[in-house]
């Protein structure tokens, strides 16, 4: 049961990083950069990254947390 818990925070957790990551690339870089001049345009990007890194870093600590927890309960540890 935890294991799966863990597993599906995990992938959630990295789709949200990774998701967002594609986002900024793929559709927020592009549409600024043909509708902003380059002063707003980086305006926009500290913004969008002040709001975007915390989260980044919560996304971090669950990937380590539920895969440490899932190596853990599957495996009995990383002693060979």
């Amino acid at each position: 049961m935890i294991s799966t818990i863990a597993q599906a925070v995990h992938v959630l957790a990295a789709v949200a990083w990774v998701g967002g990551i594609f986002f900024a690339y793929m559709a927020l870089r592009p549409a600024a950069n043909a509708t902003l001049d380059p002063t707003l345009r980086v305006r926009l990007w500290l913004s969008a990254y002040s709001h975007f890194y915390p989260w980044v870093w919560v996304m971090i600590v669950l990937l380590l947390v539920t895969g440490y927890t899932d190596m853990f309960l599957r495996f009995g540890g990383s002693s060979p």
